[in-house]
């Protein structure tokens, strides 16, 4: 992902230095898959602890005013 990054770094340059709109537009194409990608990658790194992959509790207790 890292590499991918850096080609279309490098691609995005070149299309800026050469003001070429088809080569940038490329990039600006291949850069949401890359970001949503990345989204899930730290989703999915997020939920890898050890207790990550465990059921839970969850408890609601009304407070003061009544047992809404």
């Amino acid at each position: 992902m890292e590499r991918q990054v850096d080609d279309l770094l490098t691609l995005l340059e070149l299309g800026e230095a050469e003001n070429d709109a088809a080569t940038i537009e490329e990039v600006e194409q291949q850069v949401d898959p890359l970001r949503e990608r990345l989204d899930e990658l730290e989703f999915q790194l997020a939920l890898a602890g050890d207790y990550d992959a465990s059921d839970a509790f969850l408890s609601i207790h009304a407070s003061e005013g009544g047992t809404e």
